[in-house]
């Protein structure tokens, strides 16, 4: 039995609702074994998609109401949001933080309606046309009648005429039958247009990380992953933005992309229509990636780095080499850890060894700026003044008034001069 509180508000309420129902919200039955469920009938407005259409609903709350939120599902068909499934709106328990006890079911229902007669996207809402939302609203009494113990709970329905003018009939009806299979196939074709928009993005995700540009990588993710900023990405798509952000040196974001991909179904992409042939050497492959592992692989990689980075400023460069080379054991592709590595080698003395890890960097991350500085340094302290003056011109070209790469590039110019005069 509901505590005191909830049973009186909601008999209040029941009464208030009976006596002054909302527009377009004609009726609710309330279960007379559980106060806690009602169903509610909502009437498609005029001059909407939905004109003519009547569409039957649940809430059910909590023993808690009214300081918690009821859960709300649709249940006639309607091409605005699935049926049986609970509906993400602010005014429901997906929202508990936006909800207020003052608000009653008739608040909620008028919300609800508002946001069916809007476009915006959400947990259980679906994208359909125009033409789909009036087809369910031409089919919806007659469903609703051949749902007997829908039926009994609003009689109203049997009296109502339908698009013809003649009362509705509780027999099927093929059109109406139609008409929910036609909208049944267009939300399918939606999804299967996302899903395979969702691959392409991977895809493309794919070329860059392999190209070396992870910044672009992780720009086309964020574009795929706002097609689900309301409801729940699949892992595949958290997992390439993840990849993404540790090559280009954010290792904890990508641990813990890792770490939510690894709570969600691994099923939740399906495979592309076109499946991508076997990667070769050099290319990545993204729905390769195992969560837990890359999430025990950056998270390793993460401290590792920050622990080089502390010995670096301490003034320890061979105490932060060892921490940058675990690092990149953990993870190899790691522009960030393989310049910074560059910079401890370089401080060592080990010229040679800073340049290799420089370019390392450069060839996870092509446009990364720092490593080209580094390699540019490297090849100066060995002495290779040709290739160093080449980069230093692309630095220089790129930050015009740095006047320490004007010096060195100044330095590499004299030097090659020089050698070129005795050679």
């Amino acid at each position: 039995m509901p505590p005191k509180v909830c049973v009186n508000k909601l008999k209040r309420e029941m009464k208030d609702f009976i006596s002054a129902p909302p527009p377009h919200i004609p009726a609710i039955h309330v279960n007379e074994g559980n106060l806690l469920e009602w169903h509610f009938l909502i009437e498609g407005p005029p001059d909407t998609p939905y004109a003519g259409g009547f569409y039957i609903g649940k809430l059910r709350f909590p023993g808690e109401y009214p300081f918690k939120p009821p859960s709300i599902l649709m249940l006639t068909p309607n091409a605005r949001f699935e049926t049986g499934t609970r509906l993400c709106l602010s005014m429901s328990d997906f929202h508990p933080e936006t909800w207020s006890p003052l608000w009653s079911v008739a608040t909620i229902l008028t919300g609800l309606l508002s946001f069916m007669l809007e476009s915006e996207i959400t947990t259980g809402s679906l994208e359909t046309s125009d033409a789909a939302k009036m087809a369910m609203a031409r089919a919806s009494v007659a469903w609703n009648l051949r749902q007997p113990q829908l039926a009994t709970m609003f009689p109203q329905l049997r009296n109502l005429p339908s698009p013809g003018g003649q009362a509705a009939p509780p027999a099927p009806d093929v059109a109406d039958g139609a008409a929910e299979a036609s909208v049944q196939a267009e939300v399918a074709v939606q999804q299967v247009e996302v899903c395979d928009a969702d691959w392409a993005a991977v895809r493309i995700a794919e070329a860059r990380l392999t190209e070396g540009d992870p910044a672009a990588a992780a720009a086309c993710m964020d574009r795929a992953l706002k097609r689900h900023r309301n409801g729940r990405p699949p892992a595949v798509l958290l997992m390439a933005k993840a990849a993404a952000l540790a090559r280009a040196g954010d290792l904890d974001a990508a641990a813990a992309l890792a770490q939510e991909a690894a709570a969600l179904p691994a099923a939740a992409l399906p495979p592309p229509a076109a499946p991508s042939s076997n990667p070769k050497a050099g290319e990545v492959d993204l729905a390769a990636l195992d969560p837990a592992a890359c999430q025990r692989a950056w998270r390793a990689a993460a401290q590792a780095k920050d622990e080089g980075n502390a010995a670096y400023r301490q003034g320890k460069p061979d105490a932060a080499r060892a921490a940058y080379e675990r690092a990149l054991h953990a993870e190899p592709a790691c522009a960030t850890v393989a310049c910074n590595l560059a910079a401890a080698l370089g401080a060592l003395g080990r010229h040679e060894e800073a340049a290799a890890a420089a370019r390392r960097s450069l060839g996870v991350s092509t446009a990364y700026g720092k490593a080209r500085r580094r390699l540019a340094d490297s090849l100066l302290a060995c002495g290779r003044y040709g290739e160093a003056a080449e980069l230093y011109m692309e630095l220089v070209k790129a930050v015009p008034g740095d006047a320490a790469l004007q010096a060195a590039l100044r330095s590499c110019q004299s030097h090659a001069s020089a050698e070129s005069k005795f050679a």
